[in-house]
């Protein structure tokens, strides 16, 4: 089991063909794991840093955001390195606020004389490029798979509450199943941590006590989705012939479960490619890029009912 929670730790990676780049950044126990790559060589170093790329002749800082805690997981700690990488004099900023985060005023004030592209969450500032996942394609491609194999409800276990991202795909949720017409019922669907822990905590309530239950689990994050099939397995209940389920991010988890997970894969490659592309655009000229994620069947919903 404690393997199984190892894979389950964050990871995530994003790779630009044309620069030859990648970036790579996982949790594991504790410590903020990055490998950057260039053509034909590999680094491992544990680093709070940002990393540092190079786009055409300029000098770009991208400090990753969202739940690494090494490398800004809150707003003061964001606000911080931006600042810092400001006074570095750097070329451009590419960041990612962490979840609830809010950097309207930083981006503000900087945006006059900083190329900044965002990515993802709650747009701060109309003055910066922002690159975003389309959450309303996401959830919709997911009831209508749901929707497709049969099933007639549906639980939803969302991301942290104060999230801006966890708001807007439960509100799209709602939507979807409303278009479907598929069943849910409030007490299924809760906010709460994106972790192996919470996913199996609400996963034996929901299972183990009403007499209602839904046939499908839709989770905000892959590690809740384990947490679930951890739990519906030693409820003695079957995945998928018993509960479908679905992740988000199509981490490396989502290949290692048993079965293997269907979840929502972002378009890593295009974020990255965009992002870039907006960056060496004019300051002046923000625009707004909105990507489809894509939705990939493995054997957690292989089941017609």
């Amino acid at each position: 089991y404690q393997a199984q929670q190892d894979l389950a730790a964050d990871h995530r990676a994003i790779r630009h063909p044309e620069l030859g780049l990648a970036i790579q950044g996982k949790t594991v126990r504790g410590q903020q794991l990055f490998q950057t790559a260039g053509p034909g060589q590999v680094e491992d170093v544990v680093q709070p840093a940002p990393v540092t790329t190079a786009l055409g002749r300029r000098t770009v800082k991208i400090p990753l955001g969202g739940k690494h805690p090494g490398i800004g997981g809150d707003q003061a700690t964001q606000i911080q390195r931006i600042e810092s990488l400001v006074d570095r004099h750097v070329d451009g900023l590419i960041v990612l606020p962490a979840w609830g985060a809010y950097l309207s005023e930083e981006l503000e004030h900087y945006a006059s004389t900083l190329p900044i592209v965002q990515v993802g969450g709650r747009r701060c500032s109309s003055r910066t490029s922002m690159v975003s996942i389309d959450e309303n394609a996401a959830m919709e491609i997911v009831i209508r798979h749901l929707a497709e194999r049969g099933i007639a409800s549906v639980a939803y276990m969302a991301g942290k509450e104060i999230s801006f991202e966890s708001a807007e795909l439960f509100a799209m949720f709602h939507t979807q199943m409303r278009a479907h017409h598929l069943a849910t019922e409030t007490e299924w669907n809760k906010f709460g941590d994106r972790s192996v822990q919470r996913g199996f905590d609400c996963a034996m309530r929901l299972f183990s006590e009403p007499l209602v239950q839904p046939e499908a689990v839709v989770c905000a994050d892959d590690a809740i989705a384990f947490g679930v099939m951890v739990a519906l397995h030693s409820l003695g209940l079957h995945v998928p012939q018993d509960v479908l389920v679905v992740g988000y991010n199509d981490s490396p988890i989502a290949r290692t479960t048993m079965p293997a997970l269907t979840s929502v894969r972002p378009p890593f490659k295009q974020i990255v490619s965009e992002a870039l592309r907006l960056l060496n655009d004019a300051p002046g000229s923000p625009a707004h890029i909105s990507l489809a994620p894509q939705l990939i069947v493995r054997e957690s919903t292989n089941c017609q009912r």
